[in-house]
């Protein structure tokens, strides 16, 4: 879900850190290097005191979805599919609450729409998926999928 890789983190950039010690705050970056493989540091405005910056060591920093490139031709953002509806041959299936990474492939998390029925993970691979929308805010998926569902 997050990409270690990405370059979108940026001095200047207004961001909300979101830790598991304090509410989720506004912030401004600084600075931002890498840290080796999978890590970036940054410097936030105003946390200028090292037992202060421990506070927030391992906080999730969010960025507002507008400051994202533009995906390529067939691939999204998983926040633009969460609350997607999942649609199959037969009509809903159920809705999207995220995206959990595997080795071997990513997959959906899917609330069925009956009630009854425990949440789902449907591999997110051609084999299932026939696209996703995210226009429309819908995961369109092939007939094999339903046997996640029975």
């Amino acid at each position: 879900m997050y990409n270690p890789d990405s370059s979108l983190l940026e001095a200047g950039m207004p961001v909300l850190l979101r830790s598991r010690r304090a509410e989720a705050q506004p912030a401004i970056v600084e600075w931002v290097r890498d840290g080796g493989p999978g890590v970036k540091l940054a410097k936030v405005r105003g946390i200028d005191d090292p037992d202060r910056a421990a506070e927030l060591r391992g906080a999730v920093v969010c960025v507002q979805r507008q400051a994202f490139p533009e995906p390529d031709n067939g691939e999204f953002y998983v926040c633009d599919i969460v609350g997607a509806r999942l649609v199959g041959p037969s009509g809903e299936l159920g809705t999207v609450e995220g995206i959990v990474t595997y080795p071997g492939s990513d997959a959906l998390v899917v609330r069925p729409t009956d009630p009854e029925k425990e949440t789902v993970e449907i591999p997110l691979v051609d084999a299932f998926i026939d696209r996703v929308d995210t226009e429309i805010g819908t995961v369109i998926a092939k007939e094999e999928i339903l046997e996640f569902f029975r």
